[in-house]
């Protein structure tokens, strides 16, 4: 997984926050020792980064540990956190020096396994008093080649990485004094998780493929048009969390579009209505939610393909005015990055609007759009036609009549579109739904919060 979160887009504001906690993870890692400095990289930065966020964490002018005349700006944790934070880096490296020690058995993996040993042991220590289970890391590499023994779909490969990046990214949270956003962070580290194990596997597969060693894209006899939309799902799994969090745009949101293939290029379409509301002219927002391409520096701009550029509207600029909040575009509706000079309200002051709580769909990975039916509110996924239905809601459910015909259709979409069963998430609390028989139809169940995930045509089986 090490380097896969490699930023190459970033521009003004944003490389700024990144070089931050990017610098900000290196000192951490120094503090073991100025050698272990080198140890820091791409993912455990991204970790920082999110982790900075929630804790609001001081920036500081410092010293670069690599060249100690140089002043840095440099985002610090609580201590707490970076402590927490370099245990878990330590452990990672740990298992990545066993995997490769499994795969090739070089003299190069045997001696990192060996210098890295002592460290890892003290960060065993040093998360088991944090309350975080080691061995959901240390575990890591036995439980990905117990499945690696097996046949499977490409999704159950991806498992391991997935649940364990979850259990980190929850316990984050906590550290970072967040506790009510742990499902969140727990469904963002899954989505990246699976994302960078499949999107390794996409990168090796002709090496893999050539040298005759074990790929989860061959092993699970998929081809690479389904091995991409198993990424884009989980890419956007883990967006989806981010924007549950309150952080739908800027650097972390862009970080992750980086894991697809890039698009096509097409010619950008502009919307009128956004001419001029550019970051370039209020330092109050960095949301570069303009059409002018000269400051947009959070991908929101009309040539990112977040909105106007994804080839499903014109540019008449009806669909939304800036500061909406329509919940569609990047904009969160804060006022702060219009111009003054251009005869627009400027309010650099002002508190964006909350982004609204948005589900993820389990199979599919869609957002979850909500259903009124009378009193009860379900909700369903417009993309594949399932319905999530909360604890208690099915029984409330079956009393209704007549339900909408679209809720009882028996039309199945193409399995390869979803998620295999044993690998979709929980969309209230993230955790991985387990099947369950309801009436003599096999359902996905939270063992937690006791929610169901019905497929397309399991509602109308039911009420049978």
């Amino acid at each position: 997984m090490f380097g896969s979160l490699k930023p190459n887009s970033l521009s003004g504001c944003a490389r700024g926050r990144y070089q931050s906690s990017f610098c900000g993870s290196c000192h951490a890692m120094a503090e073991l020792g100025r050698p272990w400095a080198l140890t820091s990289g791409y993912d455990i930065a991204f970790l920082h980064l999110v982790m900075a966020a929630l804790e609001k964490a001081p920036v500081e002018t410092l010293s670069c540990t690599a060249v100690p005349f140089r002043k840095l700006p440099v985002r610090r944790l609580k201590l707490e956190s970076r402590r927490w934070l370099t245990a878990v880096n330590m452990l990672l490296i740990e298992e990545k020096c066993r995997d490769d020690v499994a795969d090739e058995g070089g003299i190069k993996a045997q001696l990192g396994l060996k210098l890295v040993r002592n460290q890892a042991q003290r960060a065993r220590q040093i998360v088991a008093e944090s309350g975080f289970p080691e061995t959901a890391i240390s575990t890591l590499s036995s439980r990905q080649a117990e499945l690696e023994n097996q046949s499977l779909p490409l999704e159950h490969y991806a498992l391991p990485t997935s649940l364990m990046l979850g259990d980190v990214f929850a316990h984050a949270s906590s550290l970072s004094g967040r506790s009510d956003l742990e499902a969140a962070m727990r469904q963002l580290g899954q989505g990246l998780g699976a994302a960078i194990y499949i999107k390794d596997a996409i990168d090796d597969l002709e090496k893999d493929r050539k040298r005759g060693r074990f790929n989860a894209v061959l092993s699970g006899r998929h081809d690479s048009p389904y091995a991409f939309q198993a990424l884009t799902r989980e890419v956007n799994r883990a967006k989806s969390g981010l924007t549950r969090m309150g952080m739908d745009r800027g650097d972390a949101f862009q970080i992750l579009g980086e894991l697809l293939p890039p698009k096509a290029e097409s010619p950008p379409l502009k919307r009128r209505r956004m001419a001029g509301y550019c970051d370039c002219c209020a330092v109050g927002c960095d949301c570069g939610a303009c059409d002018c391409g000269a400051c947009a520096d959070c991908g929101s701009c009309a040539d990112c393909g977040s909105c106007a550029d994804c080839g499903s509207c014109g540019d008449c600029g009806a669909c939304c005015d800036v500061g909406s909040s329509c919940g569609t575009c990047p904009c969160d509706g804060c006022f702060a990055c219009t111009n003054e000079s251009k005869g627009k309200v400027v309010n650099l002051d002002a508190t964006p609007t909350p982004p609204r709580s948005l589900l993820h769909c389990p199979a599919c990975g869609a957002n979850l759009q909500p259903c009124s039916l009378g009193a009860l509110e379900i909700d369903e996924c417009t993309s594949c036609n399932g319905l999530w239905l909360d604890h208690g809601e099915l029984e409330q459910l079956a009393e209704i009549k007549p339900l909408p015909d679209r809720l009882l259709s028996i039309r199945k979409t193409n399995p390869r579109q979803l998620r295999p069963e044993g690998t979709r998430p929980c969309p209230r609390c993230s955790k991985i739904l387990v099947g369950t028989l309801v009436k003599g139809v096999r359902l996905d169940l939270c063992s937690d919060c006791q929610g169901l995930w019905l497929d397309q045509g399991e509602l109308n089986e039911i009420l049978k």
